[in-house]
């Protein structure tokens, strides 16, 4: 199974978050992790690690990763990975 770490910020408003998360419900992308962590130089707002079952071209090609960049202030990939799956 292929997993996708991104990490992104958002806007500190209401339902930013929320947009994102959405964005996954609607393309029946499973989330397997998401953390968040202090931006250190802008009090209160966070940028979070998220992690989802599926490869990059998978997200390219469903629309998922260009629907992330409208919707968040900045967008890394981390990466894809492979799991050993027993």
């Amino acid at each position: 199974m292929k997993k996708t770490i991104l990490l992104f910020t958002v806007p500190d408003t209401p339902g930013s978050l929320y947009r994102v998360l959405e964005k996954f419900y609607l393309h029946n992308v499973n989330l397997s992790m998401i953390y968040s962590r202090p931006v250190k130089v802008i009090p209160w707002n966070y940028y979070f690690y998220l992690e989802f079952d599926g490869d990059l071209v998978m997200a390219e090609k469903t629309g998922l990763l260009q629907e992330l960049k409208n919707v968040t202030q900045q967008l890394k990939i981390k990466g894809t990975y492979t799991t050993l799956v027993t």
